[in-house]
């Protein structure tokens, strides 16, 4: 949910004369996607991939797009009692 707020909020500013560069319609701030796999009757693994495209510059004032998007990979596992 916080992920559409923010997103919605950079369309706004982009709307209003953001600084994004070329004030794209539709910039995705960014993509998440997540995996759950059972690995026992209590226990499974978790893999999260999220990408960023943009980041905030106070210099800027607005977002700005990273060169190459970052990239982030979360691997855990989780057991219940």
């Amino acid at each position: 949910m916080r992920k559409q707020i923010a997103l919605v909020a950079l369309t706004a500013g982009l709307a209003s004369g953001g600084t994004l560069a070329a004030q794209a319609s539709t910039a995705t701030l960014s993509t998440t996607s997540r995996t759950e796999t059972l690995v026992s009757a209590k226990c499974y693994h978790e893999h999260q991939r999220t990408v960023t495209n943009f980041h905030y510059s106070k210099k800027v004032g607005g977002y700005v797009a990273y060169v190459a998007p970052k990239t982030t990979v979360t691997d855990s596992t989780h057991c219940h009692a």
